[in-house]
C-alpha cells in the first residue's frame, strides 16, 4: 500500500467535538456502523488526499505527536491497513 485516499462513500462530521465517519451506501447512510475517530486517527484522516505516500503520513505524525519516525511509521501502516480493510479508504493507483 504505498498512497490512499478517502472512499467517496464515506462522510466525515464533527459531532461534540468527536470525527465520525458515516459510511453511505446507495443513498442511505449505514447508521449502524459509525467509526468515531481519535485525535491521531483524525490527524490521519485529515493527511489523506490520495497524494502522500504512507510514509509521508508517518513523517506528520511523528512530527505532530513527538513520536518517533518509526513508531509511527508502524503505527500508520497498521492503522491504513485497517481503514482499507472496513472500507473506508482506497488505494490510489500508481
Amino acid at each position: 500500500m504505498q498512497r490512499v485516499e478517502k472512499e467517496p462513500s464515506i462522510i466525515a462530521r464533527q459531532i461534540v467535538g468527536k470525527m465520525l465517519l458515516i459510511p453511505v451506501r446507495g443513498k442511505l447512510a449505514d447508521l449502524q456502523v459509525l467509526y468515531m475517530l481519535n485525535a491521531t486517527g483524525e490527524f490521519i484522516w485529515g493527511c489523506l488526499d490520495g497524494k502522500r505516500t504512507a510514509d509521508d503520513i508517518a513523517e506528520a505524525v511523528a512530527a505532530e505527536f513527538e513520536v518517533s519516525r518509526e513508531a509511527a511509521a508502524a503505527d500508520v501502516r497498521e492503522y491504513l491497513s485497517s481503514l482499507l480493510a472496513d472500507g473506508l479508504v482506497q488505494e490510489v493507483p500508481a
